[in-house]
């Protein structure tokens, strides 16, 4: 009798489980990659045949579970697990309103608004209810069970031909399958700038040579390598010093906390009234660099092939005999390299992505899926970003600079060295993780990304280049707060200048109404580069307690993916949102693309 009762069981159990364990573990993995497919260097092949036992793990599991339980309890086990699928399913289709990109630069949350997340909750518990009522009466009420399966049956269908129909897109031109060793694929070239003639032959001053091809005709992927992270060069430094999204919010926080928490920097001037002319990574940091706007009229790689091609401050450091060395992460900052080939010398050319740990690979992918699929008040409790992702894999011999504050720590802590081969003079863009929480909290975080700054600056003043280094420390963007709501209080990024010369004097705090548009004249002014180009005002040179004309461009994304750049002009002090105006709104379409 218990035989044939659990036999009984053993279709209904089959459904009932394949309806969670299918989308969560194997076709949200799938999903997630398609929709972020120019996000991710890694392929499908690469995560797919673990998500595939982990679902048919799962689905064994839970299969016996429902199966093998006693029969009071199996109908309120089985009238859960069928509304966890149902409604993951209707989530992942219906719900997730304004669902963006996972890997942006909050880390894939954002704040729904209340109301929909009121209303998400109630048809999650009303469907919860309904689907436990109705398992309890399934042994006695044969229409309830067979509207049950035929609502199983569809879901798993629906489940099963949306994952088939995948299927073209992960072999889509542009996107390499996974070889037996582990090679993922890199995405296309959008602009066509990574021609063999523009890298062709070219040798960077990392020693590495950037050919145009590997012997079976693939293109090589360029890329930004760790090269040099721990010299300087014996002339005159210019350091750059990026925390992400290092917003005035946590300079007061940390300034509160302890008074002295900046006291080491030396010879540094505070502007805590700038403003940053971007509200997110991309394409702040890019032009921080360039000094070049973005006006979104084309994709990403054509504003990095135009940003980094002609820019006239990097062409004036070369002109000026400086290395540039680039540390920042790839998509954000750049596609593939070939936009920075003659301009960065920590260049390196591969073949290949390699995964190298596949177990936090999928753990990753994993975690997207559940975000995908989860009713919108738990979605907070996943967390995953790029950050995530760092150390999952590598180019090959040299490795790929990610934006891993543990390890560059651990590099400035062995020490930095000075360096000639390069030249007598170095410019270096350091980009750190910062503000972004990648262990414990934020503020933990910050520190340290200070810890870092603090060590670095200390072995400059041992190898006797601080003094007449320009060093520079800021954020790329302030915290936005939410993506999706317009600001309406101020959004202001921390600043720590030093000009070269300026040492041992104590850290001082202007006033002066600063911005982004102030940074590049500065290092040109300060560094004392040899041109006949005007590049602006210095940060030195704007006057405290003068009003001042500035710009802020957020950029807001909308429901339904699409953004708008949204253009503050700022006159007067940053701090008062009142001095704060919409000058203009412009939409720009998908924002990544």
């Amino acid at each position: 009798m218990q035989m044939r009762s659990h036999l009984q069981r053993l279709f209904p159990s089959l459904l009932c489980a394949f309806s969670v364990a299918f989308p969560y573990c194997f076709a949200g993995t799938l999903d997630i990659w398609v929709g972020n497919r120019s996000e991710f260097l890694f392929s499908p092949g690469d995560f797919a045949g673990g998500a595939a036992l982990c679902m048919l793990g799962v689905w064994v599991l839970l299969t016996a579970v429902l199966v093998l339980l006693p029969e009071r309890i199996y109908p309120v086990a089985f009238g859960l697990f069928a509304w966890f699928g149902i409604m993951s399913c209707v989530q992942g289709m219906f719900l997730n309103y304004g669902m963006r990109s996972l890997l942006e630069d909050d880390g894939g949350t954002q704040a729904s608004p209340t109301w929909f997340v009121v209303l998400d909750t109630v048809l999650w518990i009303a469907a919860g209810v309904g689907c436990v009522v109705g398992a309890l009466k399934m042994k006695k009420k044969e229409m309830v069970r067979t509207v049950a399966m035929i609502l199983l049956v569809t879901v798993c269908g629906m489940q099963l031909v949306g994952c088939v129909s995948l299927v073209p897109k992960l072999f889509a031109p542009g996107t390499e399958t996974a070889t037996e060793t582990g090679t993922g694929g890199t995405e296309p070239s959008e602009s066509g700038t990574a021609g063999a003639e523009t890298a062709s032959g070219r040798t960077d001053n990392a020693g590495t040579e950037t050919g145009t091809g590997t012997a079976d005709g693939e293109p090589d992927k360029l890329y930004l390598t760790n090269a040099g992270l721990n010299t300087v060069a014996p002339g005159k430094n210019i350091v750059i010093f990026v925390l992400d999204r290092f917003d005035t919010l946590y300079y007061d926080e940390l300034l509160a906390e302890d008074p002295d928490v900046f006291a080491f920097l030396t010879g540094f001037t505070a502007y805590p009234d700038n403003v940053s002319l971007y509200s997110r990574t991309y394409p702040g940091v890019t032009s921080m660099i360039s000094g070049m706007r973005n006006d979104f009229s084309g994709s990403a790689e054509q504003y990095f092939a135009t940003a980094y091609g002609q820019s006239d401050f990097l062409r004036t450091l070369r002109e000026n005999d400086y290395a540039v060395r680039i540390y920042t992460a790839d998509y954000y900052g750049y596609r593939d390299a070939v936009a920075l080939a003659g301009v960065a010398n920590n260049l390196n050319a591969s073949h290949g992505y390699t995964v190298t740990d596949r177990g936090r690979l999928l753990g990753n992918m994993l975690a997207l899926s559940a975000y995908r699929y989860l009713p919108t008040v738990l979605k907070p409790l996943v967390s995953v970003s790029t950050a995530s992702f760092t150390g999952v894999g590598s180019y090959g011999e040299a490795p790929a600079y990610e934006l891993d504050d543990a390890d560059v720590l651990a590099t400035v802590r062995g020490g930095l060295s000075v360096d000639s081969r390069f030249g007598q003079n170095a410019y270096t863009f350091l980009h750190l993780n910062g503000c972004h929480v990648s262990a414990g909290s934020m503020k933990s975080s910050a520190r340290r990304g200070l810890e870092i700054i603090r060590r670095y600056l200390d072995e400059m003043k041992r190898l006797g280049v601080y003094d007449d280094a320009t060093v520079v420390i800021t954020g790329d963007h302030p915290w936005a707060v939410d993506d999706h709501v317009e600001p309406t209080q101020p959004r202001l990024t921390a600043l720590f200048v030093k000009e070269a010369g300026a040492a041992e004097k104590p850290l001082r705090v202007s006033t002066a109404q600063v911005s982004q548009e102030n940074l590049i004249p500065t290092l040109v002014k300060s560094a004392g580069l040899r041109t006949d180009r005007s590049f602006g005002t210095a940060y030195s040179e704007v006057p405290e307690g003068v009003d001042t004309e500035r710009h802020h461009l957020f950029e807001l994304t909308y429901g339904n993916g699409y953004s708008a750049l949204v253009d503050f002009r700022v006159c007067g002090k940053g701090r008062d949102f009142a001095n704060w105006q919409v000058d203009s709104r412009t939409d720009i379409g998908w924002l990544y693309k």
